[in-house]
C-alpha cells in the first residue's frame, strides 16, 4: 500500500504567477516531497476520503510558502 499524500491548506498561500496571498490546498507526495496538486480553496479534511487525519495539516491563517523548505542544522 503507498503512503498516503500529505494535505496542507491556508487562507494565505504564496503560489507562482499570483501577486499576492490567495486561500488555497495542497496536495504533497510523501516520497518524493512534490507538490501533486493545487487547489484554490481552502478545503476541510472532509473533502479527502479515506485521508487520515494525521495527513491533513490547516495552518488557518498562517502563511504557506509552497517551494520554501527549511532545514534544521
Amino acid at each position: 500500500m503507498a503512503p498516503q499524500h500529505l494535505v496542507v491548506a491556508s487562507t494565505h498561500a504564496f503560489l507562482p504567477g499570483r501577486t499576492g496571498p490567495q486561500p488555497a490546498t495542497l496536495e504533497i507526495d510523501p516520497v518524493s516531497g512534490r507538490i501533486t496538486a493545487v487547489h484554490d480553496t481552502v478545503k476541510p479534511l472532509s473533502a479527502f476520503p479515506g485521508l487520515a487525519a494525521d495527513k491533513f495539516l490547516d495552518l488557518g491563517d498562517l502563511w504557506l510558502l509552497p517551494g520554501v523548505s527549511a532545514r534544521a542544522a
